[in-house]
């Protein structure tokens, strides 16, 4: 639904109260699953062992952007001792958000089915694009 502020009532109670003139505002939101941002996030967005068993699960953590974003479900693909991650969120794309910048979490478990140096890679969103973060994980026997 949009409104638009152009009677000459309103219009001179909106050049007094913002400056503006006649203005088209939007009170619809809409929302689309897309990647996570890693923008807001501090420091590793991942959280795991540094060293895990093979053939045995262990969690991975990843943090991300919150605010006018949900987690969304996570991929997970495991070739070998690679794995790849990409978090989805629920993000507000049209529309205001008033809500406060904030980090969303969520659990993924993974399992390694050999002994080697692991690379777990989360794929997401950066200030400037894409982004791939990467974490080796040592896979003992």
């Amino acid at each position: 639904m949009s409104i638009e502020i152009c009677s000459p009532r309103l219009l001179v109670a909106v050049l007094l109260l913002s400056g503006t003139g006649c203005s088209t505002t939007s009170t619809e939101l809409e929302y689309a699953r897309v990647r996570s941002s890693f923008v807001e996030t501090p420091g590793d967005p991942l959280r795991v062992e540094d060293s895990v068993r093979a053939g045995s699960q262990f969690a991975v953590t990843i943090f991300t952007d919150g605010g006018c974003r949900s987690p969304d479900g996570t991929t997970v693909s495991v070739a070998g001792l690679t794995a790849d991650l990409t978090p989805y969120d629920r993000a507000l794309v049209r529309g205001a958000c008033a809500a406060p910048a904030s980090i969303n979490s969520r659990a993924v478990t993974l399992t390694f089915a050999s002994a080697g140096q692991a690379m777990i890679r989360v794929h997401g969103l950066g200030l400037h694009g894409d982004v791939i973060m990467q974490h080796e994980v040592t896979i003992l026997p």
